[in-house]
Parts: structure tokens; sequence; C-alpha cells
């Protein structure tokens, strides 16, 4: 799976406000193993996110967010796996649960 480091250090604020160390160790891992990799921010991935952060202000699109949508365009991605509900009114981006999520998610819960 590949992600971007606005997006992972996202996902690590919310692992660890929820659960700390025990809910982020996975995603560590995942990095470890290479089942994640953060992709390099080009200079044309950053030029773009102003714009998009501006485009889809109204939903509102967060760093992460944009980071994610000009990994796509770039790498001219159809899927993007996300957990964020207003990602999927993006336009050309369909947001929808992976396998990964299904298999591996459980390990990010805590109770």
């Amino acid at each position: 799976m590949l992600s971007t480091w606005p997006a992972f250090t996202e996902a690590m604020y919310l692992l660890g406000a929820g659960a700390g160390w025990r809910g982020q160790e996975p995603l560590w891992r995942m990095i470890r193993t290479g089942q994640l990799i953060l992709a390099e921010m080009t200079a044309t991935m950053v030029a773009r996110m102003p714009g998009l952060m501006e485009q889809y202000h109204d939903l509102p699109m967060d760093l992460a967010d944009a980071s994610l949508e000009a990994l796509a365009e770039e790498q001219r991605l159809v899927e993007v796996f996300t957990l964020d509900r207003d990602f999927g009114s993006i336009d050309g981006v369909m947001a929808k649960p992976s396998r990964w999520c299904r298999d591996h998610l459980r390990e990010c819960r805590w109770e």
C-alpha cells in the first residue's frame, strides 16, 4: 500500500490519541515489513495540494487528504483507501475499503 507522510502523520496522531503505542505499533510494523510505503512528495504534488484544499474546502480537505489526492493524480491511481467519509466526494477518485482494511484494521482497534 502506498501513502504519504502527511497521511501517515495524521494516522499516527489519531491512533496515538485513541490507544497510544498499542495503536501506533501496527502501523510502524507495516512500514518495517514493506506493507506500507511512504511516497516521496514531488514538487508537482506539493504545488497541487493548495489548489485541491481550496477546491474542496467545503468538505473540508486537510493536508493529509490533499497529499493522497495529489499522489493519486500523479500515479494515476483510481482507488484510495481511507476512513474519511468525505474523500469519496472528490472528482475522479473512488474511495472504498480495501481487502487490507478488512484483514488488518482490527489490529488498530482499541476498547
